[in-house]
């Protein structure tokens, strides 16, 4: 048989970048020491006192009882298995109490700031106020700063400090820096229509039963915004049905004014859920590009409860960052959704094996992308998809461009532990295994030369990456959704252990591709479970059925 293979354009926000100021080693419960890499950017001075300043206060909450409560929700043998909670259940269970609060406002509030963010999970408290009067109450005070490309941000002088009256209910200070997630560059090419994933894919199947997202809901994590007038452009150009749902800007922390440089991204998300889900309702949740704001962005979309399945195409390089008070924020977050049933479906970078030469090519470390790698998501690696000639799948590849420095992001967290469910697959415990978490979980097409089609400013382009293999798997999880709701399943919930139990089990319906070719610039691909590209790409179909038939097992 014949293949094909279409070009496409690197994706642009996703991985491989580092945040100088949230990068580096943590000091005593404050910022972040600067990396390398920040010694490229140029001091301005000091912040002026008047100048508006925001942060998070970290929540304490009880750790042993939530980490047993997440246990047993993914664990097919206890009693509490997928039994998820609201938010507000969330907060009043495992966080701080009322009283306990009420106390942090007051201080806040004696200090001359406002409380600017509250959510009912109890993860933080948004504070804001004049730099003089952030500095007094965090021990600190401010520097301006500008990167090599203009950007101008804030970051704490020395690390900030919990007040001591606070100190056994708020944890840790987040949210001082203001430093961007920069956008690498694009390579132009071909690309994949929503017609040619759907049949590469098998898609099409749950289409023509009528499971095209109608009725449902996902989110987009961005940084950057988009023009309706694009997705408009797109929806004529692909035969997107004239009834789907406008895109819904939910703009977090004032959101995202105009398109920026990352505008690119967020039509890449779009336009790749819309292809595959055309009917459903998307969220776009946007906030002012910086690292600290993930964490608002995902307790945004879990307080509001509007959905279980987020697609995050943004990141960092995973070096350094570890013990940083913004990564702790980011990671309660997410277990937050994880503790509510939301599958978040993380791109795992660009890079290859090598997450940080994004930011600097002379880099050679084994690294990984930050929130990929990160134990409560879905982290989604790349892949080079060849077609027949009739459009239906022949093969895959993982995604590695030695000359290019490009390929799907994996290997090992430095920081978080493997998870429970994260096992007995062939392929996880092998050579390189330390007992820590090991990314991808699963891929798809991602290489430049089977990227996906686009609109941007009104003309067609593509993108690869696995910015664009990220929402197409949480695209295919939302009809998955969806055809489990009409089959009388139930809701997916947190998915990440039940493709390992569906991939570790012989099923009626194989619902991964296995690939074993190629790799990601340093790990090969091989039989079962890899670096490369996890547990391999879908049978969108195939995993549909056999999902239905795994939540009926365990109702």
């Amino acid at each position: 048989m014949t293949s094909r293979r279409r070009r496409g354009l690197l994706a642009l926000a996703v991985a491989g970048l580092v945040v100088s100021a949230g990068s580096a080693a943590l000091r005593s419960g404050g910022e972040a020491a600067q990396p390398p890499a920040a010694q490229l950017d140029r001091a301005l001075g000091a912040t002026h006192p008047a100048a508006i300043v925001e942060a998070s206060l970290v929540l304490r909450r009880e750790e042993r009882a939530l980490r047993s409560y997440l246990a047993a929700v993914a664990d097919p043998a206890s009693p509490r298995f997928r039994r998820y909670l609201g938010a507000a259940a969330l907060g009043e269970r495992f966080g701080p109490s009322a009283a306990q609060l009420q106390g942090v406002r007051r201080a806040v509030e004696a200090a001359g700031l406002r409380v600017s963010a509250e959510y009912p999970q109890r993860t933080a408290l948004g504070i804001r106020g004049t730099a003089a009067d952030v500095g007094r109450f965090l021990h600190t005070s401010f520097v301006e700063r500008v990167d090599p490309a203009g950007h101008r941000y804030r970051v704490p002088a020395h690390p900030a400090r919990v007040p001591a009256a606070l100190a056994r209910t708020v944890l840790a200070v987040s949210g001082l820096s203001t430093k961007p997630l920069p956008v690498p560059a694009d390579v132009p090419g071909g690309g994949l229509g929503p017609k040619d994933s759907r049949a590469a894919y098998n898609v099409k199947p749950l289409h023509d039963l009528g499971i095209d997202g109608k009725g449902q809901t996902i989110a987009i994590l961005s940084f950057d915004t988009f023009e309706q007038s694009d997705v408009a452009a797109f929806d004529k150009a692909f035969g997107i049905p004239a009834d789907s749902p406008a895109v819904e800007k939910v703009r977090v922390k004032g959101g995202v004014p105009v398109p920026g440089s990352g505008e690119t991204e967020v039509d890449l998300d779009i336009d790749v859920i819309r292809g595959i889900a055309p009917r459903a309702q998307i969220l776009n949740y946007e906030a002012p590009n910086a690292i600290s704001n993930f964490a608002d962005l995902f307790d945004k979309i879990v307080a509001d409860g509007r959905t279980d399945i987020v697609s995050v195409s943004w990141g960092i390089c995973d070096s350094g960052f570890d013990a940083h008070p913004d990564r702790l924020r980011i990671e309660r977050s997410i277990e937050a959704a994880v503790a509510r049933g939301i599958s978040i479906f993380v791109a795992s970078g660009d890079a290859g094996a090598y997450d940080c030469q994004r930011f600097m090519p002379e880099d050679h470390r084994l690294t990984v992308n930050f929130p990929s790698s990160t134990p409560n998501v879905i982290a989604v690696g790349g892949t080079l998809l060849s077609v027949r000639s009739n459009g239906s799948y022949l093969e895959e590849a993982g995604w590695e461009d030695v000359l290019g420095n490009g390929g799907g992001g994996g290997g090992l967290s430095p920081a978080n532990p493997r998870p429970a469910w994260q096992k007995d697959v062939p392929g996880i415990a092998n050579k390189f295994s330390n007992g820590r978490r090991q990314v991808p979980d699963v891929a798809a097409s991602a290489d430049p030369d089977s990227g996906w089609f686009i609109v941007v400013d009104g003309k067609q382009s593509s993108s690869g990456g696995t910015s664009a293999a990220a929402p197409f798997w949480a695209a295919s999880m939302l009809l998955i959704g969806q055809y489990a709701e009409r089959e009388g399943a139930g809701k997916l919930g947190f998915v990440g252990p039940a493709l390992y139990e569906l991939a570790r089990t012989e099923r009626p319906f194989p619902p991964f591709h296995d690939v074993t070719r190629g790799g990601n610039r340093y790990y090969n691909a091989g039989p079962g479970w890899d670096y490369s590209t996890g547990l391999g790409t879908p049978d969108v179909w195939n995993l549909a059925r056999d999902f239905v038939a795994y939540l009926k097992q365990r109702r």
